[in-house]
């Protein structure tokens, strides 16, 4: 029966030939490859071995050792809920562009499908809200 020679987890002979095109097209010796790893190639993790080739090749390491991971990178995938102050904010410009109230949540019922302004949901939806009465403020307010 034949036995792996390398450890479970420990970096592929493949990732050890990157490690080492991608260092010596950096000008890199064996040497400073070592002192890079911490020890020989060879008892580098998979793991290890991936962010070392990251590195090499100009790329940071996704959690670099010694920092903390970040909690996502680039937009939120989730959805943020509304605030108050947008809830405020949409009601004191629905006050400016409408006469009476019932005309407002009219409005924002037929054009947004919410009764009322504490019924929004998501800062997205908010926002589209608040720039639509702005842009109608605007028109409403008489061209000096």
């Amino acid at each position: 029966m034949a036995s792996l020679k390398t450890n479970p987890g420990s970096s592929t002979a493949l990732q050890r030939k990157t490690i080492m095109i991608a260092a010596r097209r950096r000008g890199l010796s064996v040497d400073q490859v070592r002192d890079m790893a911490g020890s020989r190639l060879h008892d580098l993790s998979s793991a290890g071995a991936s962010d070392m080739i990251k590195r090499l090749s100009g790329k940071d390491p996704a959690n670099p050792p010694g920092k903390k991971p970040s909690a996502y990178k680039g937009k939120p995938k989730g959805l943020r809920m509304r605030t108050d102050d947008q809830v405020q904010q949409i009601a004191r410009l629905g006050s400016q562009c409408f006469d009476d109230e019932a005309a407002f949540e009219r409005w924002l019922f037929n054009n947004f499908g919410f009764p009322t302004p504490s019924q929004i949901e998501t800062s997205k939806r908010a926002g589209e809200i608040i720039r639509v009465l702005k842009n109608m403020l605007k028109r409403k307010e008489p061209s000096a």
